[in-house]
């Protein structure tokens, strides 16, 4: 068992560092999230291969100066990984100074080590390792938890704060597909937890601790394996270059009611929103708004984001489309694309949030009521 799970460390720590080597080495390896995503996988490659020569007698015993290497990269993986999920999400983000601040946990703990075991002699390592290994473990595990948890609520906090954003810009967002930056966080969460239980299990008798250790390494190397299959598939995830900020009111009483009409007035004769892909900047362009009175307005005047306040029209219109095909010669989904939808699911939640009923509810509604 013991060598089964000593191959398994070589084998996905090998893996990870292909991995890092791809990501650099590619058409985009200078890209800033290709680089992070390297740094993790790297950082992964180093830790585990430095599990392997804790677990290997020959190692232990006569290559002294790669036990512990990888200890301190273990507190990297949590802040790459943020910082890898704020690529995703903003176009322009650039790696700055102030962003080394999440290497102090990492740069702490290589420093802890340098000083009270990296330059022993040899012989004294192996006697530190026999007498202080488990301590040290007990000690700096609680803490390499904590420090993941409050990445994983940073990063939880990040994709909600994105998914909120984006709909001061869209009125569609079913093609800004963020649930693959859920999928990262969560499957990183559940990983986080299978880890607690086997640093928990290696106080049970060896075979169970293996058993879990080994089941761990397999679910990482899958889920390491999706992250990278997706980094290369998956279509840019980012805020558009303009961000408006429109929180503060900075339009006189005047000139906004004047918006107010002129915006009313455009979406009333040319429907703008029957347009799926309609944007703010898109919609500020057609009326001629500078695109942050154009923002001011939608959320001051009308208390809305761009995503419902549009959406509020296409419902509209839907309601008129349902009404007038009551006795069913349109489908709902016919109506559901005609109106500027994309999907059903956007179009039937949509629809119950602003009248309180599914589409066809208020169609068999309509019917009887004719």
């Amino acid at each position: 068992m013991t060598n089964t799970l000593q191959a398994l460390h070589l084998l996905v720590a090998f893996q990870f560092f292909v991995f890092s080597v791809f990501l650099l080495s590619g058409k985009e390896g200078r890209n800033t999230r290709h680089i992070l995503l390297a740094v993790f996988f790297l950082s992964l490659s180093i830790n585990i291969f430095s599990l392997f020569c804790g677990y290997n007698e020959y190692i232990f015993n006569h290559v002294t100066f790669l036990l512990l290497t990888g200890a301190p990269f273990a507190f990297l993986f949590a802040p790459v990984l943020y910082l890898y999920v704020q690529s995703l999400i903003g176009e322009q983000f650039r790696l700055k100074k102030e962003q080394l601040l999440h290497t102090i946990p990492f740069l702490a703990f290589g420093l802890y080590l340098a000083l009270v075991f990296y330059f022993l002699p040899p012989e004294e390592k192996i006697n530190y390792l026999k007498l202080h290994g488990t301590r040290l473990v007990n000690t700096f595990t609680p803490l390499l938890n904590i420090q993941i948890l409050i990445y994983a609520i940073l990063g939880v906090y990040a994709v909600k704060s994105y998914r909120k954003r984006i709909k001061e810009y869209y009125s569609s967002i079913e093609k800004i597909n963020y649930s693959w930056l859920r999928f990262i966080l969560w499957g990183f969460i559940c990983l986080w937890i299978v880890d607690i239980s086997r640093f928990i299990l290696h106080q049970w008798p060896p075979l169970s601790s293996q058993i879990i250790e080994m089941v761990f390494f397999i679910l990482f190397s899958f889920f390491s394996s999706l992250i990278l299959f997706k980094a290369l598939t998956q279509p840019q995830i980012f805020m558009p270059q303009r961000e408006v900020q429109a929180k503060k009111k900075n339009l006189s009483d005047s000139v906004s009611q004047q918006y107010q009409e002129q915006l009313f007035t455009y979406m009333e004769k040319y429907k703008p929103y029957l347009d799926p892909d309609l944007t703010l900047f898109d919609l500020s362009e057609k009326t001629t708004i500078p695109v942050r009175s154009l923002s001011e307005i939608i959320n001051s005047a009308f208390n809305q984001n761009f995503y419902d306040y549009v959406n509020s029209y296409r419902i509209k219109e839907s309601q008129r489309l349902l009404a007038e095909s009551a006795e069913e010669k349109k489908t709902v989904l016919e109506i559901l694309y005609e109106v500027g939808f994309n999907t059903k699911s956007s179009f039937n939640q949509a629809f119950k949030k602003h009248t309180g009923r599914t589409p066809t509810q208020y169609k068999k509604q309509q019917f009887s009521s004719n």
